[in-house]
């Protein structure tokens, strides 16, 4: 019994030994200041009245940022604008990387962290798998269109590190997998004028007659675009306008008809 003692007793020392001393500090360290294990450290927690087994993910004054997204960027968690300077805790870029604490949330990179891969190049100057630049990314987009036959809406949205799309339509050419090699022109030409947008959307979806389109775009760090645009095939024009010189016509023959009944 006392040889099995012995070595049990070994065996804890030689783990002891083994195990680095910052390690068992900063264990300890976690667990002495932070005991419900959210991340937090109990003082802050304390000193901004935070209370809740879930205060870590709360958002407590509303701006978008949760209560541990601001202990660590080093925020007011029970203001919107920390630094009172006019622009929301969310759409500051406390890291300084080229993108605001909401993009990077959105993105799934870290606001208190300027390269959150350790990769050496800032997050505001990387690109998603497809090679596009995170500023350039769509985060939203809408799309109505309406031909002579069919009815067309697609949603997609860029959020929490995911993206979604919807496309309810009775045109067998408005699929997602189209709409998907829509979006990575879209985002692979952050430069393009809405007469190219359009032409790239009819040769897509192999638009022909008349339509009538509305696309809405909204980036993670550009403007809101918006065009509207409506195209009349020739033929229905001449049709119109054959209609209208035939109404003017049989106003005109009218006009002679009252004429003669005068006289």
């Amino acid at each position: 019994m006392k040889k099995i003692n012995y070595v049990v007793t070994a065996g804890l020392a030689c783990a002891l030994m083994l195990t680095p001393l910052d390690s068992i500090d900063a264990k300890s360290k976690t667990s002495k200041h932070d005991r419900n294990k959210n991340g937090i450290h109990d003082s802050w927690e304390k000193k901004y009245k935070l209370k809740g087994k879930k205060l870590a993910q709360q958002d407590t004054d509303h701006d978008g940022l949760s209560n541990y997204t601001e202990y660590k960027l080093k925020l007011n968690p029970r203001k919107k604008d920390s630094d009172r300077d006019k622009i929301s805790d969310a759409h500051e870029d406390t890291d300084r990387d080229g993108l605001t604490n909401a993009i990077e949330l959105e993105l799934g990179t870290k606001p208190y962290k300027r390269d959150s891969d350790g990769d050496g190049i800032l997050d505001g100057k990387e690109r998603n798998k497809a090679g596009h630049r995170y500023e350039d990314m769509l985060k939203k987009m809408k799309i109505a269109l309406a031909t002579e036959t069919t009815q067309s809406q697609i949603k997609y949205q860029f959020k929490k590190k995911k993206s979604q799309l919807r496309v309810k339509t009775n045109d067998a050419t408005v699929d997602e997998t189209r709409v998907r090699q829509l979006i990575q022109f879209i985002e692979s030409h952050p430069k393009m004028t809405e007469e190219e947008l359009r032409a790239q959307f009819v040769s897509l979806f192999a638009l022909s007659g008349s339509y009538e389109l509305e696309i809405e775009l909204e980036y993670f760090d550009h403007e809101e675009t918006k065009s509207e645009h409506r195209h009349v095939e020739e033929d229905e024009q001449d049709d119109d306008q054959g209609q209208d010189e035939d109404d003017d016509s049989d106003d005109d023959s009218d006009d002679e008809h009252e004429d003669e009944d005068e006289d």
